[in-house]
């Protein structure tokens, strides 16, 4: 029989999410509770279902696949944990709210660093990605959905944060040739073998 490993370290990174929300409720207004309500309600929503998922397995007493999902959650609640940990709440925010306010990509995400960035790049690198999200939504048709992977990693003198966007966009050819967008924006735009890959790179000491 699979053993479960939940441990004071992964109750610890849940109840870090919890905290992490409840932090904004006491220091926000009421449309920052609000916003913050609706997060809790998506967060529950989610664990809800993984958990659903986990007790069929149990039942069924398929115990392989009961120990690749619950590997698979102890993996997403280690990257939320490094997530919590990188010292910039408002683009921390911005990536838990992505899946309610982007409903043509769904973003998942690696933290590749241990590293607390500078809290003053904290507005910029949400202001940079609203950029990038914002010229992406111009380039989907109305149903279309891609799926989204964010890394941010530390390289030498400075932090990059990679956007990998599968699938084929309508417009992605007048993205790519829009210069003066990227440069605007502070972006670079990759077209990996129809993979898009858009990063930007912010420095340790911005």
């Amino acid at each position: 029989m699979y053993k479960t490993r939940w441990s004071n370290k992964n109750y610890m990174q849940y109840r870090l999410s919890i905290e992490f929300c409840y932090t904004f409720i006491i220091t926000g207004g009421r449309k920052m509770e609000e916003e913050v309500v609706n997060i809790l309600r998506h967060y529950r929503h989610d664990l809800i279902n993984k958990l659903q998922i986990v007790h069929g397995y149990l039942t069924m007493k398929k115990y392989d696949k009961l120990g690749q999902t619950l590997d698979e959650l102890f993996k997403e609640l280690d990257e939320e944990r490094k997530l919590l940990h990188l010292g910039i709440p408002q683009f921390t925010l911005w990536v838990v709210c992505f899946n309610t306010s982007y409903s043509n990509f769904r973003l998942s995400y690696k933290i590749h660093t241990n590293t607390a960035l500078p809290k003053e790049m904290d507005t910029y690198a949400v202001s940079v990605s609203q950029s990038i999200m914002k010229i992406l939504e111009q380039c989907c048709k109305p149903f279309e959905l891609h799926e989204m992977n964010l890394e941010i990693s530390e390289k030498h003198s400075e932090f990059l944060f990679e956007f990998h966007i599968n699938g084929i966009l309508s417009d992605i050819n007048s993205l790519i040739r829009n210069e003066k967008d990227k440069v605007r924006n502070n972006f670079e735009i990759i077209n990996d073998n129809g993979d898009l890959i858009i990063q930007f790179r912010v420095s340790k000491s911005k």
